[in-house]
């Protein structure tokens, strides 16, 4: 059964959207931008509210068509295929792979990596930082001592 790739699109936006919201704000979010990325491709409105568009809510395939029968640039440049089901497919498996956090139990990661015997607190500090959120700064006498000291 052939689907076509504005269905691989949706159910790719709804995977997208299945993800965790991030930790630290950033100015791009990862999780929003592919799904806004892939909503264009399958027709779905769009989310973002700041994100104005221009001109109106062509295809993608419609806007590759009129950039190639432009005469004034080269033809091989553009790929018309590039956006076809099937790539469409590998995205969203590895969306998927994604979302069920599939290679951190395919890989696992050993405890001689997670406490190496120059810093063994390292990566405790660094992930009890981020669960912080960078809202709670380091006090400055502890300030110091990393700053003397050379440990994290």
């Amino acid at each position: 059964m052939a689907t076509t790739a504005k269905e691989v699109a949706k159910r790719l936006v709804s995977v997208l959207e299945s993800f965790p919201k991030e930790r630290i704000e950033h100015f791009a979010s990862f999780k929003e931008v592919q799904a806004e990325r892939f909503a264009v491709i399958a027709g779905l409105p769009s989310k973002s509210k700041d994100l104005k568009t221009t001109k109106s809510n062509k295809s993608i395939t419609e806007i590759v068509s009129s950039t190639l029968s432009n005469k004034s640039g080269p033809k091989d440049t553009f790929k018309t295929d590039a956006l076809t089901s099937q790539v469409l497919e590998q995205q969203l498996v590895s969306a998927a792979n994604i979302s069920q956090n599939k290679y951190s139990t395919y890989y696992p990661i050993s405890s001689k990596l997670l406490k190496p015997k120059g810093n063994p607190n390292y990566y405790d500090r660094l992930v009890g930082d981020l669960e912080k959120g960078g809202k709670q700064k380091e006090g400055l006498l502890s300030g110091m001592m990393t700053v003397i000291t050379g440990k994290y």
